[in-house]
């Protein structure tokens, strides 16, 4: 559950959608910055050129005046040429083999009573993963912190440039706002997504704490 489709799948469904990875691309979300955040890994994934983030708060949006429609965008379809980006997504084996190395950090990006397995979705964490909510990249609004205060956040938890540092969640979508916050707001180089995430660690029998 959860995994993206493949590069040929989803090149097809941006097409169709009116989206090619020549655009300037903008999106926006109902203001987590969840959806948000993996719709831009999945476009970074699959090579679009220019791709932002809109930090959609709707009093802002009645004071500025942008006009709300409840119809649907027309489009004409389109040809979206992927060309992935592999360096930016992890595997299952790549975490099993390299939980243990101190140059590799892994972050959870859940509740923290997903990770301790105190809900009723998850039994505990990766073996070895930190724990980084999501949550606290993010301001009151739902808006990204500003550069200042992900700096302070990267050095709290001893994130570098030169470290690898992954996040994953349930289904990575809540771990794509790490990614955002650490690869794109703040330039780190070795900023990943395990896209398999708790579901496939779980279902390939790994060790959970």
């Amino acid at each position: 559950e959860g995994l993206i489709k493949s590069p040929e799948e989803l090149a097809k469904i941006f097409g169709e959608n009116g989206v090619n990875n020549e655009n300037t691309i903008v999106l926006y979300d109902d203001g987590s910055n969840k959806y948000t955040s993996r719709v831009y890994w999945i476009l970074d994934y699959l090579g679009a050129d220019n791709v932002m983030i809109l930090h959609k708060d709707m009093d802002l949006w009645k004071k500025s005046r942008v006009p709300l429609t409840r119809s649907k965008t027309n489009v004409k379809p389109t040809t979206f040429t992927p060309k992935v980006n592999e360096s930016i997504i992890v595997s299952t084996d790549f975490v099993k083999n390299n939980i243990s190395d101190p140059n590799v950090l892994v972050f959870d990006s859940r509740d923290l009573e997903e990770f301790n397995g105190t809900s009723e979705k998850s039994d505990g964490h990766i073996k070895g993963a930190i724990h980084l909510n999501y949550k606290d990249l993010l301001k009151e609004n739902g808006a990204f912190k500003s550069k200042d205060e992900l700096e302070s956040i990267a050095s709290e938890y001893g994130i570098t440039k030169d470290k690898t540092t992954v996040f994953y969640c349930l289904t990575s979508v809540r771990a794509a706002a790490g990614y955002v916050a650490f690869a794109e707001i703040l330039g780190y180089p070795n900023i990943k997504i395990y896209d398999g995430a708790y579901n496939e660690w779980v279902a390939e029998g790994l060790p959970i704490e």
